[in-house]
């Protein structure tokens, strides 16, 4: 369940164009910074920050800070209220 959290985090949430900007380690942890950021982002209620991070094709679907929470809010109850997570390792096919 927590490795299916962060693979939905991963792909609705983030942007991917960190993966191009920055070497495996670097993006790896990049990627861990703005998810626990996105994270508390959600558990502070804060959809400015949150909805900062998510990916552009995700901004065009739900175009404010208040659509994006209330989709995460209503499909993604344990990315938004989550009761804990953690990073495994992270590899990339190139």
């Amino acid at each position: 369940m927590k490795r299916l959290l962060l693979v939905i985090a991963v792909l609705l949430l983030l942007p991917l164009r960190v993966l191009a900007q920055t070497p495996d380690a670097v993006a790896s942890a990049e990627f861990e910074r703005i998810i626990t950021d996105q994270i508390e982002a959600f558990k502070a209620d804060d959809g400015t920050r949150a909805y900062g991070h998510a990916a552009p094709m995700i901004q065009k679907v739900f175009p404010t800070p208040e659509t994006f929470m209330d989709m995460v809010k209503k499909g993604y109850r344990p990315v938004y209220r989550p009761q804990s997570y953690k990073f495994g390792s992270a590899e990339t096919d190139s």
